[in-house]
């Protein structure tokens, strides 16, 4: 054979067996940590070319699926550990008859969180306690004892607006006008009890000197008493 006729074979037989060798090639693999909690299924997923993945656990206490288990994704297994710590599980695939790399990476599986405790209840407000358990010692039925209680709601309800205005200036002139409101509301008998626990929070606030003036600060803790006089006295 001649020396021309040789070099097309060569040629041919070159580009011919290159694809083979290309598809003979290692395939990439790629692999990251994950992290789980004790008892969950826990999805491990390489990034390849080739078809299928291999799986193995290098330490006790973390499960893998077995290789017969199939998963739509043939890139994809799953484990599940019995206890927490960090699990090496090492993962390969092949195209043909040649290997990928073997890729390393860590599963990291940490305690279940324990619920939060529950938190203890809220104290109930002192001060509601006190008008409920005043509103229930009240002599007469409970449908009269309710309006009488909300109309005393709307009084607060006034006061607060009253203060807030600042239409009164001093100690006397905020009770002069709370006295002689009263007893245009509500029967002298009306739910008394509940009237007196109401008198001795205002009194708590205002004090016993008439002259004394209503400063910025005792107009606010006056305003929100009030306020939440109204609220606790506006019955359903």
């Amino acid at each position: 054979m001649s020396r021309k006729t040789l070099l097309p074979l060569v040629l041919v037989a070159t580009t011919t067996c290159l694809p083979l060798f290309a598809q003979d090639a290692a395939p990439p693999l790629k692999a990251a940590d994950v992290r789980a909690t004790v008892g969950d299924w826990i999805v491990l997923r390489a990034a390849t070319e080739g078809r299928f993945v291999r799986w193995k656990s290098l330490d006790r206490g973390l499960r893998l699926a077995p290789p017969e288990l199939t998963l739509r994704d043939p890139h994809t297994t799953l484990a599940t550990a019995s206890r927490p710590g960090k699990y090496r599980v090492v993962c390969v695939t092949a195209r043909g008859d040649v290997p990928s790399e073997i890729v390393e990476f860590l599963v990291i599986v940490e305690a279940e969180t324990p619920e939060p405790e529950p938190k203890p209840p809220e104290p109930a407000d002192p001060l509601a306690r006190k008008i409920r358990e005043a509103l229930q010692a009240d002599p007469g039925d409970s449908a009269k004892k309710r309006e009488h209680a909300n109309t005393l709601a709307g009084f607060y309800a006034a006061m607060a607006r009253h203060v807030a205005t600042r239409q009164v200036a001093t100690i006397g002139e905020l009770l002069s006008d709370y006295r002689s409101a009263i007893p245009a509301l509500l029967p002298e008998d009306a739910i008394p009890a509940t009237r007196k626990v109401c008198g001795e929070e205002v009194a708590r606030i205002t004090g016993a000197d008439p002259a004394k003036p209503i400063d910025a600060d005792l107009q606010s803790k006056l305003v929100d008493l009030f306020k939440r006089l109204a609220n606790l006295l506006d019955l359903p």
